[in-house]
């Protein structure tokens, strides 16, 4: 709400429409006008950091171990 032509409306459609690849999505998805948009733009970053791979899962299944027969001979 700090910055020039964002109020308490446009500062909840702001929160409301996360998260932004770019901060050009507040034009793109109307949530700013171009003028406020332009006076603004310098002031905001927004983007994703990049999503880490999976790790593997460390619960594989296991082959079954054969049955050890008890007493001896």
């Amino acid at each position: 709400m700090k910055l020039k032509g964002i109020g308490d409306a446009r500062a909840d459609a702001i929160i409301k429409g996360r998260p932004y690849k770019g901060k050009n999505e507040l034009l793109d998805k109307k949530i700013v006008p171009e003028n406020v948009y332009n006076d603004i733009k310098d002031k905001v970053i927004a983007k994703q950091p990049e999503a880490k791979p999976a790790e593997a899962k460390k619960t594989e299944a296991k082959p079954a171990e054969p049955k050890k027969k008890k007493g001896g001979c």
